[in-house]
């Protein structure tokens, strides 16, 4: 009798993958037969299977479990009690199929249509994915990537089809965001010339506050302002000119404008003290020139623009003017430019008629002319003698009728 069972030796277990339709090969052609049978008595045994699906309840759709059970027996009945189980593992690993139905885009940063365009582009509905095993779903991730400048920017739209195996595919599309465009110069100060004095300072300010600038895409506060102020002299006192230049930038776009802020001098200088009426002097018999030089230097000048100098003339007998010297005196103390009036030409009496003249470092010129008189109202003057008795020397004469 035959009660020994025949042997044999499985194939190997095993992973096989779908193709891109979901289809796989699971034939004994591909995944082998096993490779031995053996039994005492008959020959030729060829074995049998049989497939049980074993796949978990939570696998994907495209993921399968296979237990292939050999089964050997000989002639006799006898089984084989070898290891006959083969484990076919069926994955999907294949991706769907994405198709994009938009377009990359660029446009500048002030276009019309770039809020319409970034919320259309944004849409799943913009894509459109299948995938032969299982269902698709559909992601988008947004990735923004920043340029040289605030508003030029890149907006990478990542569609992601995923099946239920967790295989996708992703494509892209990008919204490219420019800044072309400079800042603008709405209003630049036109060139001024401006009176120099004390609020010259002021003034430029003022002038430089008139600048009006913006951008089509950034706000006002974040656009960069330089100014840049040269300095020329002028050709007299604190006059000249302020050439400025603005540049504005973006970060991406520069632009550049100039204008003038010329300072001027027009303004005469002012005399200060200035006598309102004829100084009257009682004489001193020497020229009264102490008097005369401290009324002479009496006059200060004043200039907003620069130095000042003052120059002092007296008015001659031919209706002109010679600058006065108070250095050298005639025998009655008197300076040139004196006008004798005194009926003995005594000196006692008289005036200077005087012109004072201040002018700054441009030629500007303030005048004022006034009259310093010399006049006598003190009357001679003689010390009494005491009275005095003579002795005659020679009898006195008796009187006798005429």
């Amino acid at each position: 009798q035959d009660t020994t069972p025949p042997s044999f030796v499985r194939p190997n277990d095993t992973i096989v993958y779908r193709l891109a339709d979901c289809s796989v090969d699971t034939a004994t052609a591909t995944l082998g037969v096993p490779a031995v049978s053996i039994d005492n008595c008959t020959t030729g045994l060829t074995p049998s299977y049989r497939d049980e699906d074993i796949t978990p309840a939570d696998a994907c759709p495209g993921n399968t479990t296979i237990r292939r059970i050999w089964h050997l027996e000989d002639a006799c009945g006898n089984v084989a009690i070898s290891d006959s189980v083969q484990t076919i593992t069926i994955l999907d690993t294949v991706a769907p199929t994405l198709t994009l139905t938009i377009d990359s885009m660029m446009l500048d940063c002030n276009s019309p249509f770039l809020t319409t365009y970034h919320n259309q582009i944004s849409a799943p509905a913009n894509a459109t994915a299948t995938d032969a095993c299982s269902a698709v779903t559909i992601t988008i991730d947004t990735i923004v990537v920043p340029g040289a400048c605030k508003y030029t920017y890149t907006e990478k739209y990542v569609f992601r089809a995923t099946d239920e195996c967790g295989n996708y595919v992703e494509d892209s599309a990008f919204l490219y965001v420019i800044d072309t465009i400079a800042p603008t110069f709405d209003v630049v100060p036109a060139p001024q010339v401006f009176e120099c004095n004390s609020n010259a300072d002021e003034g430029l300010n003022a002038w430089l506050d008139q600048l009006v600038f913006s951008d089509l895409c950034l706000e006002h506060d974040s656009i960069v302002s330089d100014t840049l102020k040269i300095w020329t002299d002028g050709t007299c006192g604190n006059t000249g000119e302020w050439k400025v230049i603005w540049t504005l930038s973006d970060g991406c776009n520069t632009a550049t404008d100039s204008s003038t802020f010329t300072v001027v001098d027009h303004t005469a200088p002012q005399l200060l003290n200035v006598p309102d009426r004829h100084k009257y002097v009682e004489c001193d018999g020497f020229g009264n020139q102490r008097e005369f030089k401290d009324w002479l230097n009496s006059i200060q000048a004043v200039d907003e623009c620069g130095n000042t100098t003052i120059d002092i003339y007296y008015h001659t007998d031919l209706n002109t003017y010679e600058v006065i010297d108070t250095v050298h005196a005639d025998a009655d103390g008197h300076y040139a430019g004196w006008m004798d009036t005194s009926a003995t030409h005594n000196g006692c009496e008289g005036y200077y008629d005087i012109l004072w003249i201040a002018r700054d470092e441009c030629g500007n010129e303030e005048r004022a002319e006034e009259r310093f008189v010399i006049q006598d109202l003190t009357g001679p003057y003689f010390e009494e003698p005491t009275d005095t008795t003579i002795a005659c020397e020679f009898a006195v004469p008796t009187p006798r009728e005429a």
